[in-house]
């Protein structure tokens, strides 16, 4: 019984891991292609609206992809401050 559990709590932590990439997999990918974190902070991420990801969330992971985003981009202004000073 104990290899089961541990098997299916492997397997239910690869499942997360799996939807953790799927959703960060298009925000590194678009800010992957800016390189100055005023690009970054200008950037509208229309496409979560646009392909229906945060529609399709459940509450608290639309909560956790909006947090992704906010720190992404606090690291970017952060950044630019560094760069200014």
């Amino acid at each position: 019984m104990k290899l089961l559990e541990e098997l299916l709590v492997t397997v239910f932590q690869m499942r997360l891991r799996n939807l953790l990439f799927s959703l960060l997999s298009p925000l590194i990918k678009m800010f992957q292609m800016l390189t100055l974190p005023q690009e970054i902070l200008d950037t509208e991420l229309y496409f979560i609206d646009a392909i229906g990801l945060a529609a399709n969330l459940s509450p608290t992971r639309a909560n956790g992809l909006a947090a992704m985003v906010k720190q992404m981009r606090l690291y970017a202004l952060a950044f630019q401050a560094k760069s200014n000073s």
